[in-house]
């Protein structure tokens, strides 16, 4: 799965990987937690545009707007309710710069930073959802996620799809709507180098924010203190 999150790159890098103008207040985030606004990439009028969006797919049918699910698996996102209107007419990108798992139980649980090779970015592919009208509209994502590979499934068993640069057009193309050929296309993406990285404590209490986060165990400045969650 995928229940935290990286993002480094400055505006003008990620202008220049997905091609679309980023505000310039976006800002370094070391600790993306679920409910928290994020950054996507989709297509809208035949340009990529960058928008701001909350984590957690509410779909336009929900009676109220309740935080929805973060991650949606691939084996079942096309045929479950709450993803399959999305995953066939508004999918996106969530650029990255690592995300987090962990392992072990209670004290004893280990954080780690799985981060793609050379530090660069990833693309997670993304569904987003419009809930509510006028002032009460929300927009809202989810994260598609696979079977963990290579030795990144010793940590977890889930990890987010990460989508290679030759898929993008088609899979930010609302006029492709064909579930199998979408399913294709995300099962035809290589595997992404990924260096999982034990940090320390900081990465543990949702809300705390810094590059701490990323920090070895021995490094962070918090002897531990936090609580889980």
């Amino acid at each position: 799965m995928c229940g935290r999150y990286v993002l480094l790159a400055p505006p003008r890098e990620l202008e220049e990987v997905f091609g679309v103008a980023v505000p310039g207040d976006v800002h370094p985030r070391w600790n993306i937690a679920p409910t928290q606004d994020v950054g996507i990439v989709r297509l809208e009028a035949g340009g990529r545009r960058w928008v701001t969006v909350s984590w957690g797919l509410v779909p336009a049918w929900a009676r109220a707007f309740r935080p929805g699910p973060i991650n949606a698996r691939i084996e079942s996102v096309a045929e479950k309710p709450t993803f399959r209107d999305a995953f066939r007419r508004r999918r996106c990108l969530v650029p990255a710069s690592a995300w987090y798992e962990w392992t072990g139980e209670g004290r004893q649980k280990q954080a780690w930073a799985m981060e793609p090779a050379g530090r660069g970015l990833v693309a997670f592919a993304g569904l987003w959802e419009a809930w509510g009208d006028g002032a009460d509209r929300r927009e809202t994502v989810a994260f598609l996620t696979t079977e963990a590979t290579g030795g990144l499934a010793d940590i977890h068993h889930r990890m987010p799809v990460c989508l290679g640069p030759g898929t993008w057009e088609a899979w930010l193309d609302p006029a492709v709507t064909d579930p199998a050929r979408l399913l294709a296309c995300l099962g035809g993406v290589p595997d992404v180098k990924v260096r999982p990285r034990m940090v320390g404590k900081a990465v543990h209490r949702a809300g705390f924010e810094g590059p701490e986060c990323l920090a070895g165990p021995a490094e962070d400045g918090l002897g531990g203190q936090l609580e889980l969650f």
